[in-house]
Order: structure tokens, then sequence, then C-alpha cells
């Protein structure tokens, strides 16, 4: 009879951590721009071939209000990491604050992010396309 009990509480234990987590699965919100490029480039192939990044992606996480650049110059190798807190978001935009003179617009629907700096600021923002970019659950 204990063990029926012990089956019984184990159970619901179990049961309710797999809500709890199917809720966490399907309420996330990360989004990645991966491959991404200046718009004076055709592709990120001919980008990463003529300059001198490997690659430069981004990380957003709007649970945690949070956009990181990830980035690695080719004559290092060396991952660099960049950590920008996320001042608005809207069904197709989400917008970093500014750090250090610079500020980022994310497209949510065409990939295409907006980079605004201190030199750029009263012209047109420079343009970087990204490849690869998706809506992530996990």
């Amino acid at each position: 009879m204990k063990n029926l009990l012990w089956i019984v509480v184990l159970s619901f234990f179990f049961s309710f951590n797999s809500e709890a987590s199917l809720f966490k699965l399907f309420n996330k919100k990360e989004f990645k721009f991966e491959r991404c490029y200046p718009s004076s480039y055709s592709n990120h192939d001919s980008w990463v071939k003529n300059e001198i990044f490997l690659y430069w992606e981004w990380e957003i996480n709007l649970n945690d209000k949070t956009a990181t650049r990830i980035s690695a110059f080719k004559d290092d190798q060396k991952v660099s990491l960049k950590t920008y807190p996320i001042k608005a978001v809207t069904s197709q935009y989400i917008q970093t604050s500014e750090i250090e003179g610079t500020s980022y617009i994310f497209e949510r629907k065409t990939g295409r992010i907006q980079i605004t700096t201190q030199e750029n600021k009263l012209e047109k923002p420079s343009i970087m396309k990204c490849e690869k970019f998706r809506k992530e659950f996990f």
C-alpha cells in the first residue's frame, strides 16, 4: 500500500513539473540572427572573404530583455560577446538601448539590423542583413 501511495505522489510531482516545463518551453521568446553581413555585400561568404570578421551574430532573449552580439575576428579567432539591454519591442521590431554611442533595431520579419552610431546619427543608419533569422523555442 505504501508503494502505491509513493507511486501516486511521484506521478503528481512529475506531471506538475512536466506541465511547468511545457509552459516554459512554449512561452520562451528567443531569437537568433545568424550569418549577418553589411548590405554593401551580396552575401555572408563574400563579406567574410573580404573583411576582418569570421562571424557577427545575435541572440535575443525577450524574457531577459537582452540582445547579445557574438563576433570573432579572423586574426585571433577570439570570440567576443557584448550584451545590450532591450529598450523597446513591437510585433515587427526589437530595439536595444544605446551603449557607447551604438544602438540596434532588429527587423523581426526581414532579418535586417539597423545600426545607429554617434557618427551616423544624422544620416541613414548602417544596415546588416542576416541570412538566417528565426524565433527559437527551446
